[in-house]
Order: structure tokens, then C-alpha cells, then sequence
């Protein structure tokens, strides 16, 4: 099977690090505004499938107490969720990186993913997650994780990389176009 080469096993006591994918991840969504008052506020917890964002150098310094993740889902949700995402010639653009903002990666086979659908990162969903925190995810769990391997993590975090580094400009050259 194809997807094995893509993915190292990690057991729950192996160290965090990039392109660690974690199930089901309980993560405070924060309202957009708050307004000034004296009661508490009531945060709303949503669950997100996530993949390590954070280089793992980082990740293993001690002065380091945040790590950055992005959410992941699998094709066949993106496709429900981002409905200009219509046929194969979509997907197929989706998959060679010409839509900003997102990453293809190769399908898992476990128990949350039995359609061995192809997973999409989402860059545009990025949290700030506290490593003790998702350490302690990972220990209560008790699950083997996956851990995308080389070259595929590479590949992902320039593409990451990539969608920070995008300069708009006013004016463009103009298209070459054939003289008649």
C-alpha cells in the first residue's frame, strides 16, 4: 500500500514533532470581539484533527511553550465545506499546490480514516497550541500517532512557508501574448 511510505508511527511517549498528526484535539475557539463585563465568558471548545506546524529543533527547546498547528480534514469534508472544490480538475489543482492556503497529503488508514480519503491541511485554521497541553492530549489518548515522513514533510512546510511570503503588488508585468 502507497500511503505506509508517507507516515512514520509514533507511540504516545516518542517526542513531538513536525508533522505530527493528532486526532481530535479540543481547542477554545475565542469570540471575535469580547465585550467589556464582569461575568465570566463561556468559551466554546471545538474538536480539530491537527498537524504539528512547528520545526521540531523548536519544539525540543525548552523556551518554547507554544506550538503551531493547522487543521486537517479529509477530501471528501474540505470538498463539502469549500463547494468551488467541484470536480477531479479541482482536486487535481488542490493536489499540484495552485490553491493558496491549502496542502494534499497521502491518506491514512486508521480507524477515524477507513476510506483511505486523501487529508487536506488548512492553512488558513492555524492555532497556537500550549505543548504541555498537547503532550497531555497525546498521553491521555494512548494512540499511536502518525508522523509525516521526508521528503513529504519538507514539502509541506515550504509550502506553509509559502503561503506567508505572498506579496501582493498593483501592478503586474503585463502577459506575453502572440504578436500578429
Amino acid at each position: 500500500m502507497r500511503y505506509k511510505s508517507w507516515y512514520d508511527r509514533a507511540k504516545k511517549k516518542d517526542e513531538l514533532k513536525q508533522g505530527d498528526l493528532i486526532e481530535s484535539l479540543p481547542i477554545p475557539i475565542f469570540p471575535r470581539i469580547v465585550e467589556k463585563t464582569e461575568k465570566p465568558i463561556k468559551i466554546p471548545v471545538q474538536e480539530h484533527n491537527i498537524i504539528v506546524m512547528s520545526q521540531s529543533c523548536d519544539i525540543r527547546k525548552k523556551k518554547f511553550t507554544n506550538i503551531v498547528v493547522c487543521n486537517y480534514q479529509t477530501l471528501e469534508e474540505f470538498s463539502k465545506e469549500y463547494t468551488n472544490l467541484k470536480g477531479n480538475e479541482d482536486k487535481q489543482k488542490l493536489l499540484q499546490g495552485y490553491s493558496t492556503g491549502f496542502h494534499m497529503i497521502q491518506a491514512l488508514n486508521t480507524v477515524n480514516f477507513k476510506k483511505k480519503n486523501y487529508l487536506v491541511v488548512n492553512f488558513r485554521e492555524i492555532f497556537i497550541i500550549d505543548k504541555s497541553y498537547l503532550k497531555g492530549h497525546i498521553m491521555k489518548r494512548g494512540t499511536v500517532r502518525y508522523r509525516l515522513r521526508s521528503p513529504y514533510l519538507e514539502r509541506l512546510s515550504q509550502d506553509f512557508g509559502r503561503f506567508f511570503m505572498r506579496v501582493g503588488v498593483t501592478e503586474t508585468i503585463p502577459p506575453f501574448v502572440k504578436e500578429s
